[in-house]
């Protein structure tokens, strides 16, 4: 019995070999400036909402060469070469660029669609709170509309104030709270092929 062998099949195709090589460009960068000149290359490329003072246009494109870390990206890069090198052998060089392009860009488009849902709510949930701030009010919030790994210095916060309820200071200083915490909602950098990799497994 004969085994049926794709003709000319490449296992590093031109697209996903410069693509591999280009993402590990950029880690490795981000790396040695981050640790010999404390650049913040996270802080330029990475994608921000389009409220934040981080956010640059061209952020749509650069995040999709970002990592958070060596896993993050070895795992975006082994599912692209597992999956994307079958996808270019048969489509082509620029089918495949074009189709890993547009899914990529796609998902930013999408992830900053759904940010600003998330951020109309949260702003709407702040100017609710700023209208009548209370420990019960304050504790909502923050069970609601605060991220896990921010919770505990939020929370030590209110055990303060419900140990001191009559002291309008913490009132004044929960406002500040909530502010910031709207603030720290548009400035979550989004890194990662993710999006354009996930397009391929499709």
């Amino acid at each position: 019995m004969q085994q049926f062998r794709f003709g000319g099949f490449n296992m590093l195709p031109d697209v996903v070999k410069n693509l591999l090589i280009i993402n590990g460009l950029f880690f490795l960068a981000t790396m040695v400036l981050e640790s010999s000149f404390g650049i913040d290359l996270t802080g330029k490329l990475a994608l921000y909402y389009y409220d934040s003072d981080k956010f640059r246009p061209y952020q749509f494109v650069t995040h999709l060469f970002m990592h958070g870390s060596f896993w993050h990206l070895f795992s975006n890069m082994f599912a692209l070469w597992m999956f994307g090198n079958a996808l270019e052998n048969v489509w082509g060089t620029k089918r495949f660029l074009t189709f890993y392009l547009v899914t990529g860009l796609g998902a930013a488009a999408l992830h900053s669609a759904i940010t600003a849902y998330d951020v109309y709510n949260l702003n709407t949930a702040c100017l609710a709170y700023m209208d009548s701030p209370s420990i019960e009010a304050f504790h909502e919030f923050i069970k609601t509309h605060l991220p896990a790994y921010l919770k505990p210095s939020y929370m030590n916060f209110l055990d303060e104030w419900m140990n001191a309820p009559a002291r309008s200071e913490y009132a004044k200083e929960s406002v500040k709270a909530v502010q910031n915490i709207m603030g720290l909602k548009k400035d979550i950098p989004t890194v990662g092929a993710s999006g354009a990799v996930f397009g391929v497994l499709l």
